[in-house]
């Protein structure tokens, strides 16, 4: 399945992961799913 992360998502997966609620921790750590960010932007 096809996930859209937005900005602070992403940055709190690789650097808050203890922010995250843990189905959100699963869907990240499963390989079967595909992972995209959305772009930064002001």
């Amino acid at each position: 399945m096809k996930f859209l992360l937005d900005t602070h998502i992403w940055l709190w997966s690789l650097l808050e992961t203890h922010r995250l609620h843990c189905s959100i921790s699963e869907v990240l750590e499963n390989d079967i799913n595909e992972l995209v960010r959305q772009a930064a932007s002001i």
